[in-house]
């Protein structure tokens, strides 16, 4: 899973790794090609990126925003679809489940509530498509009480000034 796997993939693929997470078209092009070339197929799970941007997080570090992420497949404009027909269409591609990622350090349960709700949908579009999801991943994670994200402006004073934030409130 994640940014430039490279020649990693290949190896995933001869080494028979358990999964490979396709982030994007361009991982299932890689992915299928070197499981052709392995002669072996590889069980992938489809990132999808649900375009949620938890309360309070920060834009720019939103890995579930389309916005700003080039990570997961785009339900807006179809690539889902267009990927789980393609899977299903592939020797070389053993479709296992579905990933999503929503972000770092969330504070409410309920910010996963949106981003479950279209992972189930995109599961049951897969289902019709007899690609049954074993696998339902649900990335990010919970912040604690004493961590937070920069804001915008803190984020730039700290680039530019090298000054620290304020402390998080503990309460």
């Amino acid at each position: 899973n994640g940014p430039h796997k490279g020649p990693l993939i290949h190896a995933a693929v001869v080494e028979g790794a358990g999964f490979l997470v396709a982030d994007g078209p361009a991982d299932l092009d890689e992915i299928e090609a070197a499981s052709r070339e392995a002669g072996r197929s590889a069980r992938i799970l489809l990132r999808v990126n649900p375009d949620c941007v938890p309360k309070g997080m920060n834009r720019a570090t939103a890995t579930g925003s389309r916005k700003h992420s080039v990570f997961g497949f785009d339900l807006r404009s179809g690539e889902v679809e267009i990927a789980l027909k393609r899977v299903a269409s592939s020797p070389h591609l053993a479709y296992a489940g579905l990933h999503c990622h929503v972000g770092t350090g969330i504070r409410r349960a309920e910010d996963y509530r949106r981003p479950l709700t279209l992972l189930v949908d995109c599961a049951a579009r897969a289902q019709r498509l007899g690609l049954p999801a074993g696998v339902l991943d649900v990335g990010g994670g919970f912040g604690v009480a004493t961590s937070r994200e920069f804001e915008t402006m803190e984020f730039l004073a700290y680039q530019a000034l090298g000054r620290l934030p304020r402390a998080p409130d503990p309460e």
